[in-house]
């Protein structure tokens, strides 16, 4: 299990941290375009900080989310697949012929994981995704927008939306 625990907390950081670098990527041309260069350092410092507090709030969420259904479920599945004497060798010898029969049938017991980490989350997330994306609206409403040379008004609305779909259970979401 331990063998696993930087897979599972790099697809819980990712599964996490991607809808917040998206916005964070996608509010780059509303700052450079909606707030005057002066207010731009000071609202980038915002939004940053709002991105690491729903990243450091939920991280933890769900990277003991994680641990616990590998526990539940990937340990039995190798406690199943697995005598004590194959777990010994897979400990002291990683080029043993347990090894490789450890390679064939790992794959599928972390994409299984990875889909019921999704799903047991994937709410969990989407509302904290949607909280942060309204703070990181507010805050660029909040902002004067300049005027475009000619007086004429920008377009309607804050400009932030994330690039591509937020959705989880992609590819990196069961195996990063």
């Amino acid at each position: 299990m331990a063998l696993q625990q930087a897979s599972l907390d790099s697809a819980a950081r990712s599964m996490v941290e991607g809808p917040a670098l998206q916005f964070l990527s996608a509010a780059e041309p509303v700052l450079r375009n909606q707030v005057p260069a002066e207010k731009r350092a000071a609202v980038a410092k915002q939004l940053e900080s709002e991105a690491r507090k729903y990243a450091d709030e939920l991280n933890p969420v769900v990277r003991k989310r994680a641990q616990e259904l590998a526990q539940s479920q990937m340990l039995p599945a190798v406690e199943e697949k697995y005598t004590e004497d194959d777990l010994r060798q897979l400990l002291a010898f990683y080029e043993s012929p347990v090894y490789k029969k450890m390679q064939q049938i790992q794959s599928p017991i972390e994409q299984t994981l990875g889909r019921k980490l999704v799903a047991d989350v994937q709410p969990t997330v989407e509302a904290k995704v949607k909280t942060l994306h309204a703070t990181m609206a507010k805050i660029l409403s909040a902002a004067p927008t300049p005027t475009p040379p000619g007086g004429a008004s920008g377009p309607a609305g804050n400009g932030l939306q994330p690039q591509g779909a937020m959705k989880l259970g992609g590819p990196s979401a069961t195996k990063p």
